[in-house]
């Protein structure tokens, strides 16, 4: 099991950045696709104006999008995957600043998401990546 865990280990973050990806695409299909509930949310934590709510529904929404694309891609990983950590730190340490700290399991999930947030960060963009591809092609040149 070991020799294979060894072959598999460069595909790591290829794993991790299809999942990431998957969980920011459906962050910001939601906001987009159910925009009242996220401005509900963002008004609830924030206490600001429902016009100042929708707008940062509307700009996380897009950034959760072109979050789940460049994960998906590989490409930009070392911007992409801390900025996707910080967000979602962010908002659970918004999240537990109003309400506490909860064993809601919906809101434990995102402690998985920063871990593998991190995770990625420390990895890098891994074998399979736009990012691979461009460092090799320059290392070419």
């Amino acid at each position: 099991m070991g020799n294979l865990q060894e072959k598999l280990r460069p595909y790591a973050p290829f794993c991790l950045r299809l999942g990431l990806a998957a969980v920011f695409l459906l962050f910001g299909m939601q906001k987009m696709y159910a925009p009242s509930q996220g401005s509900a949310e963002i008004q609830g934590i924030l206490g600001v104006s429902l016009g100042v709510a929708s707008a940062m529904n509307f700009y996380i929404g897009l950034l959760e999008l072109a979050l789940a694309a460049l994960l998906t891609a590989g490409w930009l990983v070392n911007f992409a995957a801390p900025v996707a950590t910080l967000l979602v730190l962010g908002i659970y340490g918004l999240i537990v600043l109003k309400y506490g700290a909860t064993f809601d399991p919906t809101f434990s999930r995102d402690l998985a998401v920063i871990g593998a947030g991190f995770a990625l960060t420390f990895l890098g963009p891994g074998a399979w990546s736009v990012d691979a591809w461009l460092a090799k092609k320059k290392s070419a040149q």
